[in-house]
């Protein structure tokens, strides 16, 4: 859980920010994995959602507590905890392709999967709102796998993991590998 007491300080961010975003964006790509060509999905915990926080004080400028509260009230739920790995899952496409590109990939979001060894689990998306509509999708989406308890327990003893998506537009699977499933995991515990 996030709480103001969590966040440096405006006035010391800004004297900091340069190498409290290096350090964050490091430790953001250790968390990133592509899927296919054009899809990109962010693990998220509180280290990465504490530094979106951060970067939204330092532009918008916000001084006051209660706005403050506002910004971690709404980014909370994107901590992943207990049995929920949070994601972000972000479509990358040219400003050329973007249009036609989200219009063809409509409720991808729904055809997302993680795999542990023998079980399926299907993401659940944007719990905060709906992003695709009738035209198109979102280039942004917010996923939640509820993880098993028993697959958190034996963690240590899972043999493959991998991200699935199996939208008719786009079909791809990437492997994890252990070391990045097991960094997952531990924002479990």
């Amino acid at each position: 859980m996030i709480t103001i007491d969590d966040l440096v300080p405006f006035d010391v961010y800004t004297n900091i920010r340069d190498t409290y975003r290096q350090r964050a964006m490091t430790y953001r790509a250790d968390r990133r994995i592509a899927i296919g060509d054009h899809i990109t999905m962010v693990f998220e915990n509180k280290v990465t959602i504490k530094y979106q926080i951060q970067e939204i004080i330092y532009v918008e400028k916000i001084k006051q507590d209660y706005l403050i509260q506002n910004e971690i009230d709404n980014y909370q739920p994107l901590v992943s905890s207990n049995h929920n790995l949070m994601a972000t899952m972000m479509i990358e496409y040219s400003k050329e392709e973007r249009a036609d590109a989200l219009a063809k990939l409509i409720n991808i979001e729904d055809f997302v999967y993680l795999h542990i060894d023998d079980q399926k689990i299907k993401a659940i998306a944007d719990e905060d709102l709906e992003r695709s509509n009738s035209k198109k999708t979102s280039a942004v989406h917010f996923l939640r796998f509820d993880i098993p308890k028993e697959l958190i327990k034996k963690h240590h003893m899972i043999i493959q993991s991998k991200i699935e998506i199996d939208h008719p537009e786009y079909k791809y699977i990437t492997n994890l590998d252990n070391q990045f499933f097991y960094r997952l995991v531990a924002d479990l515990h």
